[in-house]
């Protein structure tokens, strides 16, 4: 009788970790875009360049929180920005997901709320940090 209750209880505990991975609640007025990670916390949004916030999280399909650089190239995301333009929060969406995206009428916000129309590589690598263009090794003459 003890190995039954066991059994039973194991089993509705594992049917609400796989409910509960398998619905995510994403917020209503999150945008839709695609990302690429390009080096350290910046990414490519929709062929912008963009910094992930301090604090900011990716969240990967199994929702479980992933660091930008397991980002999958093209990954279709939804995601917020905070009031400096930078990526708070981002959901990597899944085949569903993105289904129903696709079904949604596509939103008229830009891509970041920053006053500039898009950001140079230079304007948002942090000050001493290489750009992928140049080489990070400074050469010395001989």
């Amino acid at each position: 009788m003890r190995i039954l209750t066991t059994l039973l209880l194991s089993l509705a505990l594992a049917a609400q970790a796989i409910a509960q991975t398998s619905l995510r609640d994403l917020p209503a007025d999150a945008q839709v875009g695609v990302l690429t990670h390009v080096q350290g916390n910046i990414l490519r949004l929709d062929g912008q360049l963009v910094r992930l916030a301090p604090g900011g999280l990716i969240r990967a399909q199994n929702n479980l929180i992933t660091v930008p650089a397991a980002l999958p190239p093209d990954s279709l995301v939804k995601y917020k920005v905070d009031q400096n333009g930078d990526l708070s929060r981002v959901w990597v969406l899944t085949p569903d997901e993105a289904a129903q995206a696709a079904k949604s009428p596509p939103s008229s916000a830009p891509v970041s709320t920053s006053p500039e129309p898009s950001r140079s590589l230079d304007r948002v690598l942090p000050q001493g940090l290489p750009s992928p263009t140049q080489p990070s090794v400074p050469t010395q003459p001989n």
